[in-house]
């Protein structure tokens, strides 16, 4: 009796179900969401740090058209939301990434449990 005769039979990836293919926790759902984190955050820090500045601007137009704000509240309020921009947009880009990647597995799990 050899070694590999308690061994399951070896089975090509596309005759084994999916889950066996990849896991519900396959990496590179991770590897995803951490480069659309790192993207984000590098490009609203470093390559287009004018966008903080925008959003200030813009944020300060609307808060200033409201009739019950006044003026330096509109201002912290405004400096406040420039302040929490870019963890916002990273949030933003995690979760999108996140639930994009659901669905998209979603999809793939059962195409593969039709084709079987």
């Amino acid at each position: 009796m050899s070694e590999t005769d308690d061994l399951p039979p070896f089975r090509p990836a596309l005759e084994r179900p999916a889950r066996q293919v990849r896991g519900p926790h396959h990496p590179s759902r991770l590897l995803v969401a951490l480069v659309m984190v790192l993207y984000t955050f590098i490009s609203l820090k470093y390559i287009h740090p004018d966008f903080k500045e925008k959003a200030y601007g813009e944020a300060l137009k609307g808060l200033q058209q409201q009739p019950n704000i006044m003026p330096e509240e509109a201002k912290s309020q405004a400096k406040a939301y420039a302040d929490n921009y870019i963890m916002t947009n990273v949030s933003l880009a995690l979760m999108s990434t996140l639930i994009v990647s659901a669905v998209g597995s979603a999809i793939g799990a059962a195409l593969a449990k039709k084709n079987q």
